[in-house]
């Protein structure tokens, strides 16, 4: 009798490991993929509508003699920095407003810009 209770016991042991075994193998064949938080716009429909913005040769050569004007006075070029921050910040007032203030807070404390 103690023969057969034994056996059982192995028995068991051997059926629980066995379907444990069958348990990782079987989840490492079932694995679930991730959704991808990449962007699904293809990269030729971006490069269609960038080429769709450059196209225009007037207003390139517009911008490039507006740039060439900027680059022959020396404060034309901060000038122009300034104008496209202040677009910039009209459209996104929201963007940085703790680099602003820490900028403010340099400017006073070193006596001005630099």
């Amino acid at each position: 009798m103690q023969f057969l209770s034994t056996l059982r016991q192995a028995i068991r042991k051997s059926v629980v490991i066995l379907s444990l075994a069958i348990l990782m193998v079987s989840s490492s064949f079932l694995t679930v993929s991730q959704a991808s938080f990449a962007d699904t716009e293809s990269p030729l429909a971006t490069e269609k509508s960038f080429s769709k913005v450059t196209q225009n040769p007037a207003s390139r050569s517009a911008a490039y003699e507006e740039a060439a004007e900027a680059a022959k006075d020396p404060e034309g070029l901060e000038k122009e920095y300034e104008k496209e921050m202040e677009v910039f910040k009209e459209e996104h007032p929201s963007e940085n407003p703790v680099i602003e203030g820490v900028k403010e807070v340099v400017e006073k404390v070193t006596g001005g810009k630099e």
